[in-house]
């Protein structure tokens, strides 16, 4: 279930980042992070 909240938390931003171009830049810092993270 933690991996869904974690998607989930993911999807949301996504749909933040589509209604600003900066949040773009903060998906792609959340990804490497999560990358860094496994």
């Amino acid at each position: 279930h933690e991996e869904e909240k974690l998607f989930k938390s993911i999807i949301d931003k996504l749909t933040l980042a589509g209604k600003s171009g900066e949040g773009l830049y903060f998906i792609d810092k959340e990804l490497s992070t999560l990358d860094t993270q496994n």
